[in-house]
């Protein structure tokens, strides 16, 4: 997590407080189901993705894997503690046994908005 040095400006370190927060109280939540030998998918490795994956490492001590379309997120996720990632394609329809070795999850925090700025703009 960042950590605001004496020259940032309120407003540049405010957003991080928010996603902070979010991040964290969505992985707390799912604490007591994440104790040793169980798996946490993380969908998403950006903005929230990336605070929450440092949570989990942090706070838990579950098998990460995290799935995200962007390499580069996979890479700083793998950097942030993750186990495992798994570049996500545009292949739908295809099912595929991935690095859960058919166990499966036990906790999936999805941290991919469905809604963006763009879809809320052209309503």
């Amino acid at each position: 997590m960042r950590q605001a040095r004496p020259v940032d400006q309120t407003q540049d370190v405010a957003a991080l407080a928010d996603a902070g927060i979010t991040a964290y109280h969505a992985v707390r939540k799912m604490i007591p189901l994440l104790y040793p030998g169980t798996t946490c998918v993380v969908i998403g490795a950006g903005g929230l993705g990336h605070i929450g994956i440092q949570c989990l490492a942090a706070l838990t001590a579950t098998r990460i894997i995290v799935v995200d379309r962007n390499p580069d997120a996979l890479d700083l996720a793998r950097k942030l503690g993750a186990d495992e990632t798994l570049l996500r394609r545009r292949q739908a329809g295809r099912r595929r046994q991935g690095p859960h070795h058919g166990d499966g999850a036990d906790v999936v925090l999805d941290f991919v908005p469905r809604r963006g700025p763009r879809t809320t703009a052209s309503r």
